[in-house]
């Protein structure tokens, strides 16, 4: 019967691993409903100030990736600005002199 023991050890642990998940995740809800009778209870200009700092937290997260996506989009256009203008790309020293490629001197 050792088999069948076993496996009802493993299910055991497996049934003790959903419980405390469960549970967690009643806890977070809880907290989120509580979290939101408060602010459901409060005066306007309570509001007023919660959502401004709520936007203000967001808005940096978007500039932020604003800025890296500016700047991955920075060097390709300047790249075609070039072209628009009749210069042509050249490899830079440290290619044409084999520094920049594995091995090189």
């Amino acid at each position: 019967m050792g088999f069948i023991d076993d496996v009802k050890r493993w299910l055991g642990r497996e049934a003790a691993d959903a419980k405390e998940w469960v549970d967690a995740s009643v806890e977070r809800g809880h907290d989120e409903l509580d979290q939101a009778e408060r602010r459901l209870s409060d005066d306007p200009s309570t509001r007023m100030a919660a959502l401004q700092d709520d936007i203000a937290a967001n808005d940096q997260a978007f500039d932020s990736l604003r800025d890296k996506a500016d700047a991955a989009l920075a060097r390709p256009q300047a790249d075609a600005d070039l072209v628009e203008d009749g210069v042509e790309e050249t490899a830079s020293v440290e290619a044409q002199e084999g520094r920049d490629q594995p091995g090189g001197p």
